[in-house]
């Protein structure tokens, strides 16, 4: 896509620097979807960083806290933003570098991404297979409350409400034993999985 507008003359490749440099979630860039590219080049750079420094305070076992403690605060860091930028609302197109590119505010998917990750690492018990009626009420109590937070306050709980709701199902796709089971081991989606990261 940049070279071929590139190619084309329609900008220079200096107009592209927030893309390149993955700061396209706070600096207007021209890739579209380029904010969540940056996101996650920023994740994938501070998360080892911090997981580093959380070591140094934390055991391994209690490495879930900070995590936790972040999901709780990126709802307080939206709200602050909202609150700075005069209460910003949906229907306004600024509220797409208030809250729903910048890192800070839009993070919660990846958050619980790295909980399940820690769970099924240093917990591999709470991740073990188990039948379909066992499986269930855990995600169904995670997508639940996902719901219900975005019921009450949409704007600050939207994504930590959709993070829920995806951790849920996630969860519930690790631990399925049941007939859900043979669909979602198919190798198809291994292969889709490696090709859209690589």
């Amino acid at each position: 896509f940049l070279a071929v507008n590139i190619a084309l003359g329609n900008r220079s490749w200096v107009a592209y620097w927030p893309d390149l440099a993955f700061l396209s979630n706070y600096i207007p860039g021209y890739i579209a979807g380029g904010w969540s590219l940056s996101t996650e080049e920023q994740f994938y750079l501070l998360v080892p960083v911090c997981l580093l420094a959380g070591s140094r305070a934390f055991s391994v076992r209690r490495l879930w806290l900070p995590a936790a403690g972040l999901l709780v605060l990126l709802p307080c860091l939206r709200e602050f933003a909202l609150a700075t930028h005069g209460g910003v609302t949906h229907g306004d197109i600024s509220l797409e570098f208030v809250t729903y590119a910048p890192f800070h505010t839009h993070s919660d998917g990846l958050v619980v991404g790295l909980l399940l990750s820690w769970m099924s690492i240093v917990r591999p018990e709470i991740t073990t297979a188990s039948r379909f009626i066992t499986n269930i009420r855990v995600p169904v109590v995670a997508a639940a409350t996902g719901v219900i937070l975005r019921q009450i306050n949409g704007d600050l709980f939207a994504f930590t409400g959709l993070a829920l709701i995806y951790g849920a199902a996630t969860l519930f796709a690790l631990r399925d034993q049941s007939i859900f089971r043979a669909v979602t081991r198919l190798r198809v989606f291994h292969i889709g999985s490696r090709l859209s990261y690589a």
